[in-house]
C-alpha cells in the first residue's frame, strides 16, 4: 500500500520458505507493482497457484525476470508458465530458464516442451523434479529446442530407458552440457 511501490523495478523475497501462492498472488494483482520488472522469490512455497498468478497476462505486464526455483511449483504452474507471455518475455531477456527443485512432473515437462516460445531457450534446468523417463522424453523430443545447448536434467528419478531416449534425441548433436547425475 505504500506510495513508494510504483516505482518498484525489482523485487526478492528469497530464501524464505514462507512466501506462498496468497502473498505472491497478492503482489501480482497489486495495481501498485505494475511497472515491476523483476521479481525472485526463489526459496519459498509459491506453488502452480503463485504461478498462475504471475503468468497471468493481466499481471506484471513489464515483469520479464521471473525467479522461482525451490517452490514446489507441479505441472499446472509449469502449464501456466508455458502458456503464458511471460515466458517469451523471460526468454528474450535471458535464454536460460531455470525451473529446478520444484515437483513438475511428465505433463508439465510435456507442456514446456510443446510450448513454442521455448524456441529462445539456449538452456534448460529442469534438475530435482519428477520428470522420470515420460518428462525426459518430451523434453528430448521437444520440436521447439533448436537453440539448446545445456540441458540439466538430474535428480529426476532417470531410468536406463530414459538414457536411452536421450542418447537418441535429436538434441545431442547440439548439446555442449548436458547433466543427468
Amino acid at each position: 500500500r505504500t506510495p513508494a511501490l510504483p516505482r518498484l523495478r525489482s523485487l526478492a523475497l528469497t530464501d524464505n520458505g514462507q512466501v506462498s501462492a496468497d502473498g505472491v498472488a497478492a503482489l501480482a494483482a497489486s495495481p501498485r507493482m505494475a511497472g515491476l520488472k523483476a521479481l525472485d522469490v526463489s526459496g519459498n512455497d509459491v506453488g502452480d497457484a503463485g504461478a498462475r498468478a504471475v503468468a497471468d497476462p493481466r499481471h506484471l505486464p513489464r515483469l520479464h525476470t521471473f525467479r522461482v526455483h525451490n517452490n514446489h511449483i507441479g505441472d499446472a504452474g509449469a502449464a501456466a508458465l508455458a502458456g503464458s507471455p511471460l515466458l517469451a518475455r523471460m526468454l528474450a531477456r535471458n535464454p536460460r530458464l531455470d525451473l529446478r527443485q520444484n515437483a513438475i512432473g511428465p505433463a508439465g515437462a510435456a507442456a514446456l516442451a510443446a510450448a513454442p516460445t521455448l524456441a529462445a531457450a539456449a538452456a534448460l534446468d529442469l534438475s530435482g523434479n519428477y520428470l522420470g523417463d515420460a518428462g525426459v522424453t518430451a523434453v528430448a523430443f521437444s520440436p521447439h529446442l533448436a537453440k539448446l545447448r545445456r540441458l540439466q536434467v538430474r535428480q529426476n528419478g532417470i531410468t536406463d530407458d530414459g538414457a536411452v531416449t536421450l542418447a537418441h534425441s535429436p538434441l545431442m548433436p547440439r548439446l555442449g552440457h548436458l547433466d543427468v547425475s
